[in-house]
């Protein structure tokens, strides 16, 4: 967005005036007055999907995403944050969500993950469980400029909003760096997602412990039917885990993803386990794992 000062005064004017737009996208912005555009979003009542694409927010006054944005919209359903938030303004974007009733998609991407935002993202995952409707859930820390683990407080807070509030929630992507205890956390969480069909985990290593519970989750999931598991790192003991889990009856995958580097004997465990399994109707290997998902 390369608009002036008056160039952004004047969009906002005619966003605020329209009555028929329903999608607005801000992309690669570091200009402070972008926050002038908030005023015509405040007032364009027809909005159903804001998006804003590698927005330096921490230049641009996060306090200024406030409530105020969305708390009139009873049509938002979509929001996709791509930006550099630090925890004031991951703050803030929890108290917009917490207002948004319909909201049934919702995406954020940390690029800059070097920084703290373990209070931030608890906050934020306090405000979804405002938003029952909730269909689609992507939370990415895989960062451009680094990685983070997520923090224990903000695992806890994902799984006790996957546990108690978003019964509707369909597809859940997670790419994050995981420990043991984060991902028992998750999981814990996960398996109480009854309605969810598709689950994506992108992380840099899974450990043994992690993937059994995982598997255990995955059980108890009757309509998740596709899982992709992106990994740099999964040894041949996952893959018994994984080999285990297909060769069930009660799993009911039938799109499995999983990392291209098994090697020989990773691939002998797929393929018997592939000889006991019923249902599976496709079956990926893919490239390394990249902050944005998974290579070819």
């Amino acid at each position: 967005c390369s608009f002036g000062v008056e160039g952004i005064r004047k969009l906002s004017y005619g966003i605020g005036g329209s009555e028929t737009l329903k999608q607005l996208s801000i992309s690669s912005s570091s200009n402070d007055d972008i926050v002038d555009l908030f005023e015509g979003i405040i007032r364009c009542q027809s909005l159903a999907q804001v998006i804003f694409d590698k927005v330096q927010m921490g230049k641009c006054r996060p306090t200024e995403i406030s409530p105020q944005l969305f708390k009139r919209h009873a049509n938002l359903a979509k929001i996709d944050i791509k930006a550099n938030l630090r925890s004031e303004g991951l703050r803030q974007l929890a108290l917009t969500v917490g207002r948004c009733a319909v909201l049934t998609h919702f995406s954020l991407v940390q690029l800059d993950a070097v920084v703290d935002i373990d209070d931030g993202l608890v906050e934020v995952f306090v405000g979804l469980s405002m938003a029952p409707n909730l269909e689609e859930l992507k939370f990415n820390t895989l960062g451009q400029s680094g990685s983070r683990s997520i923090g224990n407080k903000s695992c806890q807070a994902l799984s006790t909003l996957l546990h108690w509030s978003v019964p509707n929630l369909r597809h859940l992507e997670i790419r994050a760096i995981l420990c043991d205890v984060t991902a028992g956390d998750l999981c814990a969480g996960l398996a109480f997602a009854a309605e969810l069909q598709s689950f994506e985990l992108h992380c840099w290593s899974l450990s043994a412990v992690a993937v059994r519970a995982l598997c255990s989750s995955i059980i108890c999931l009757a309509k998740l039917n596709k899982l992709t598991l992106g990994s740099r790192i999964l040894d041949l003991q996952c893959l018994r885990i994984f080999g285990d889990l297909l060769r069930k009856r009660d799993c009911r995958l039938i799109d499995l993803t999983l990392p291209n580097h098994c090697g020989d004997s990773g691939a002998r465990i797929i393929s018997r386990a592939l000889s006991r399994n019923t249902i599976l109707e496709r079956l990926q290997f893919v490239g390394r794992i990249t902050n944005t998902g998974l290579g070819h």
